[in-house]
């Protein structure tokens, strides 16, 4: 429960992808009979939280594998702390993201919350896959255009398509519009 207190109190200053999650329940409320049952945006803020704490990995490893010595005009983990602790701190933000992501199950059914698991854990492997080519064409000088789409659908874009997704299923969206929302993104990327 206190972990659920210190995701409500930051969720404002969240990313884009966090903000997926939370819009959807939030949008699923206005369908809801009773005050009780509208604050759904609320419940899911382990899962949004998890997604942050997921983009934020990926941006620390990201930064050790591109030599990038700065994010947002500050010192990147590693370039501040060294490699070892910067690539401990984004194993650390991976762990606490599935810590996170594994609370979605004291306020929505088991199946949802392994449903969000499992969008999760794809968007993740996603991720790495999208990283692998981006290191792998750095070195490469005949790249074609039909190169670019997949590695850029497994950087950011994964998660973004994973946090729409886990807002829609923790929100109670259909499947059917699910799918229609899950295309509005790709074609958005």
């Amino acid at each position: 429960m206190e972990r659920r207190r210190r995701w409500s109190r930051s969720y404002r200053e969240t990313d884009p992808p966090t903000l997926g999650i939370i819009n959807l329940c939030r949008f699923e409320q206005s369908f809801r009979k009773n005050e009780a049952e509208a604050r759904t945006w609320e419940r899911a803020l382990p899962a949004a939280a998890s997604v942050e704490l997921i983009h934020n990995f990926s941006l620390v490893h990201d930064d050790i594998q591109d030599g990038s010595e700065l994010r947002r005009g500050r010192l990147t983990a590693w370039k501040k702390w060294g490699m070892p602790q910067a690539i401990n701190a984004g194993d650390a933000l991976f762990i606490l993201a599935h810590l996170a992501l594994m609370e979605t199950k004291d306020s929505f059914s088991l199946e949802k919350a392994l449903l969000a698991g499992s969008i999760i854990n794809d968007a993740c492997l996603a991720l790495c896959s999208g990283q692998f080519l981006d290191i792998f064409y750095e070195k490469k000088n005949d790249l074609v255009e039909e190169d670019y789409w997949p590695m850029v659908s497994g950087k950011t874009s994964a998660l973004l398509s994973a946090s729409i997704q886990v807002g829609a299923s923790l929100g109670d969206v259909t499947r059917r519009p699910r799918q229609i929302i899950l295309v509005m993104v790709i074609i958005s990327v």
